[in-house]
């Protein structure tokens, strides 16, 4: 007799053609999410005119290298996490050096020693620029002519005969020393009142809109120059959005909110700036939290290791009873080795058994929580696909039921998976973020997070920290995010992966080799799509690469000779209207 509650199966060939329909709906959904991210979503008009000012010492090489850096870097992000999102940044390096160098050149060739020449002028260079800013004798004149470019450069855009500058938003980045002319061009010298500004103050007429400062070392210049800022509060400029960015370990940079939130006691720790790949913490930072964990575990275990200890010693005394038979085995150092390697690894594989049950049982509930979300959704999208099957979905589950503990521990084996990972580590990091967020009504100080080999030899990353910001994704990923506030909530290979992992399960459950063949075809379209745009990205640093001086190299003067005037670029080229 049948059951009332059991559903009666459609005719085959109609169940098979509901099929059939249904899995060419679910390729049609999945061609087309491939199909959006392999078009171009650039648009004509411009949304941020983008202009990069650099920090001492720099030249003509090592201004190009960077620019073609910069340019890569939010080309690829603009890839990788706004595969979806429509807008165009305009990138400009200021070469602002290049109002000073004739009279640096002159000074020094007035003064210099004759060994090490070009050492000696390299290290006046770097003096002179801090010397030249700080001299009301040139001070005035540099920042005119930095003023005048950039006034200048914006009506020029502004005035384009394509009009596709009209509406663009202005957002200045400032690098070291660059960050100070860019902070007195729009608030004025520090400490001098806004009404105590002499004629002779140089302002920014251009309406801006964003300013984020990088390696800055503005908040401990602004002091030095003006103490009372200790009680009044340092000063921003009004109307811009402002981003204080820094490493860990820089030298240079100082931070803000120290001089905004005077009256807060305990002021929380600058937030961290999430890592491109994931959006969340660097690899490292888990592994680190794992060791930690680990460490915990063997401190635990330290009674079960002393009582393995005991155990496997007295337990060895206790089998001999003869006093002889002992005292021969002692005595016979080849017998004792023998004796006490059974010992030793009798000890260590029951120590090691215990921290492995003990790490297993840390882990097993989160992962099994993961299966069996696994499981439900699975067991969803199935029953969307083969809804008409009827009993052939209970038929399924009890198959899954009867292979319980095998099917848990193959899933325990295999995740969580890279996906689920960089969303636990989003998480985390948002989550922490946010709880600081509470303490403060908006934050200034943003931190990038330091690599696995400076975290450990911190020598190193100060030796480096100030020289690495031209070349971070993670500071590109955080200035594209404020910029265009809206970014996708997977990274393009993740979203690529879950088309590939989709079709790849639908044909291994398809029955008809029809389209068993086109979501495999799929499948593999998605991971060559993958494939080439990490190689293209790869190629395209590769490029950059080779046009950046980065690292201690920014500090060398290359000779007239090595520098091509053809291969040096600073701005992206505008089309002609």
């Amino acid at each position: 007799m049948v059951d009332q509650d059991q559903r009666q199966l459609p005719p085959p060939s109609e169940s098979i053609d509901e099929d059939v329909e249904e899995q060419e709906r679910q390729y049609n959904i999945l061609k087309e999410k491939l199909l959006s991210v392999q078009t171009d979503h650039t648009t004509k008009n411009v949304d941020v005119i983008l202009f990069f000012l650099h920090g001492i010492g720099s030249h003509p090489r090592v201004l190009s290298g960077d620019y073609r850096m910069v340019r890569y870097m939010i080309n690829s992000m603009k890839k990788y996490w706004f595969y979806h999102q429509n807008f165009r940044i305009h990138l400009h390096m200021v070469d602002w050096k290049r109002h000073i160098i004739d009279a640096q050149n002159v000074l020094f060739e007035h003064t210099y020693i004759t060994t090490t020449k070009e050492t000696r002028r390299m290290i006046t260079g770097h003096l002179l620029d801090i010397g030249f800013f700080l001299s009301p004798k040139y001070s005035g004149f540099l920042l005119e002519n930095i003023v005048n470019e950039l006034d200048g450069e914006v009506t020029c855009l502004r005035n384009h005969p394509s009009g596709i500058f009209k509406d663009s938003k202005i957002a200045l980045i400032g690098y070291s020393m660059g960050s100070l002319i860019l902070h007195e061009i729009l608030c004025g010298k520090p400490g001098v009142p806004q009404n105590g500004q002499t004629q002779d103050s140089v302002r920014l007429k251009s309406k801006v809109d964003y300013l984020f400062t990088v390696g800055s070392p503005l908040s401990c210049f602004m002091l030095y120059q003006a103490p009372q800022l200790m009680s009044t509060g340092m000063i921003l400029p009004v109307g811009v959005e402002s981003y204080n960015v820094f490493h860990p370990y820089d030298p240079i940079a100082y931070r803000w909110e120290r001089l905004i939130y005077r009256d807060v006691k305990d002021l929380p720790e600058p937030e961290i700036l999430p890592h491109w790949k994931n959006n969340g913490f660097k690899n490292w930072y888990g592994w680190e939290k794992s060791v930690q964990q680990a460490k915990s575990m063997i401190v635990d275990n330290i009674s079960d290791v002393a009582s393995s200890i005991s155990k496997s010693i007295f337990g060895w005394w206790g089998n001999n009873k003869s006093g002889s038979i002992l005292v021969n085995n002692v005595s016979s150092s080849e017998n004792s080795g023998f004796i006490m390697c059974h010992v030793y690894v009798a000890i260590g594989n029951t120590a090691f058994n215990s921290f492995k049950t003990k790490l297993r049982e840390n882990t097993i509930g989160r992962r099994a929580a993961m299966a069996a979300n696994l499981n439900k959704q699975n067991h969803a999208s199935d029953a969307k696909t083969v809804e008409n099957e009827g009993d052939a979905i209970t038929n399924e589950v009890s198959a899954v039921q009867k292979t319980g503990v095998e099917e848990t521990d193959k899933l325990q084996n295999e995740f969580p998976d890279d996906d689920t990972l960089a969303k636990e580590s989003h998480n985390a990091l948002h989550e922490m973020n946010r709880e600081a967020r509470k303490y403060l009504p908006r934050r200034y100080d943003y931190q990038l997070q330091e690599d696995i080999t400076e975290h450990l030899l911190s020598p190193l990353g100060i030796v480096q920290s100030h020289l690495c910001y031209c070349s971070s994704k993670d500071l590109i990923f955080f200035i594209l995010k404020t910029l265009i506030k809206k970014h996708e909530p997977i990274s393009l290979t993740a979203y690529l992966n879950s088309i590939k992992m989709s079709a790849k399960r639908i044909a291994d459950s398809s029955k008809n080799n029809q389209m068993k063949a086109k979501f495999l075809a799929l499948a593999e379209e998605a991971n060559a799509f993958a494939d080439n745009f990490n190689n293209e990205d790869n190629k395209a640093k590769a490029d950059a690469a080779s046009f950046s001086s980065g690292g201690w190299t920014t500090l060398k003067k290359p000779k007239d000779d090595d520098i091509n005037e053809a291969d040096l670029l600073f701005s992206d080229p505008i089309e002609a209207g």
